[in-house]
């Protein structure tokens, strides 16, 4: 007997819980993110700025952006821990 096996639903992607994940990762740990996404149009991206993000890479990501974004992450936590 043969079994299969079947996804009949989509991960659910939820940004409201996202965004309240980095809300209090950035208030009680001072986390900060990039945000990576497909949807990065400029109401996304207001609605997202209240996270003080590090940055925004877009899909398709490319390598040289998100090293970019990296360096910028690095260079604002230097600046931090100073």
């Amino acid at each position: 007997m043969k079994l299969e096996t079947r996804v009949t639903r989509k991960p659910c992607f939820d940004l409201r819980r996202l965004v309240g994940v980095a809300h209090w990762l950035l208030q009680e740990h001072s986390v900060r993110f990039i945000f990576i996404s497909g949807n990065l149009d400029e109401g996304r991206r207001d609605h997202l700025r209240a996270l003080d993000p590090v940055a925004f890479v877009g899909k398709p990501i490319l390598s040289s952006r998100l090293a970019e974004a990296l360096a910028q992450a690095s260079l604002k936590k230097s600046a931090t821990t100073s």
